[in-house]
């Protein structure tokens, strides 16, 4: 009876043994091709943008000594010939075409300037609108002995304004940059009057509309 006894208990080992191996191998290591696909499926990491800036220069070009000389070469130039537009001389007229009820206003016929919106738009080219409203139209496009008067789509001229002579002028040449920023600029040249010299003039640039305009009066 105790060989029997015996026997029942190593069977019983050996079938709990063998149980237990079985559920070792249906719940162990998952198959290479699982790991591999739930590697796939995971999601990647999200990139990090870069915190630093793209690479954009701040500097401005500064503009050289001898491109301002010629800027100012040509600003000064055509600001001189539009004071000679304003205050008298240099502009023409018909005198025999004169405005209905004022025979002191003469048809204008110069082809660069056929109203006043056009002589506004070609002195915004030259000078700063600030300056331009400060200085130029002052007494030129209002009241009743107005410079400038339209009618019928025309423009015209009061002749019996007398003009004002212009006496500065300015040595280009002897031009310094005192200062510049992206947007403006203050030089500085030797001027004179009626060939006597009068020192250093200063005037300054400003950028309007992507455009170099003086921004002082150079009737001085």
């Amino acid at each position: 009876m105790k060989e029997v006894f015996v026997l029942k208990k190593t069977v019983a080992f050996l079938v709990a043994l063998v149980l237990s191996l079985s559920l070792v191998a249906c719940g162990g290591a998952k198959p290479a091709s699982s790991v591999a696909a739930k590697a796939s499926s995971a999601p990647a990491p999200a990139s990090v943008a870069s915190s630093k800036p793209a690479s954009v220069s701040e500097a401005a070009t500064e503009m050289s000594v001898e491109d301002a000389k010629t800027l100012l070469k040509e600003k000064i130039d055509a600001g001189m010939n539009l004071l000679t537009v304003y205050m008298g001389g240099s502009i023409q007229f018909d005198e025999k075409s004169q405005l209905a009820g004022n025979t002191n206003y003469c048809l204008v016929t110069d082809e660069n300037y056929k109203s006043i919106a056009d002589l506004k738009a070609a002195t915004e080219k030259v000078y700063s609108k600030k300056i331009a409203e400060e200085t130029l139209y002052m007494d030129q496009f209002d009241g009743e002995n107005a410079r400038f008067k339209e009618a019928d789509g025309k423009l015209y001229v009061n002749q019996d304004i007398g003009g004002k002579g212009i006496s500065a002028e300015f040595d280009v040449d002897t031009l310094t940059i005192v200062s510049q920023t992206p947007d403006t600029m203050v030089v500085s040249m030797d001027y004179s009057r009626f060939d006597e010299a009068q020192g250093k003039a200063e005037i300054t640039l400003v950028k309007e509309n992507d455009n170099w305009v003086l921004d002082s009066k150079i009737d001085i």
